[in-house]
């Protein structure tokens, strides 16, 4: 299931979001289809400091990101 956040009223919806226990840090990955655009990119890095703002505590790492197309 997606994983949904609520930043400043707008619902957004992650594709699918772990917890690597080995890193201490949150992983989101978000799926496309069809060939990489620029935009692809921006989205991944505003979820990224979504789950940095919303969810990673202070003894996390940073968040990784994977976006595969």
């Amino acid at each position: 299931n997606q994983k949904k956040f609520s930043v400043e009223k707008d619902e957004f919806f992650i594709d699918l979001l772990f917890y690597n226990y080995r890193l201490h840090c949150f992983v989101v990955i978000e799926l496309k289809i069809g060939e990489f655009k620029p935009e692809f990119a921006g989205k991944l890095n505003f979820y990224i400091n979504v789950v940095n703002e919303q969810l990673k505590g202070e003894k996390d790492n940073q968040t990784i990101g994977i976006l595969l197309c």
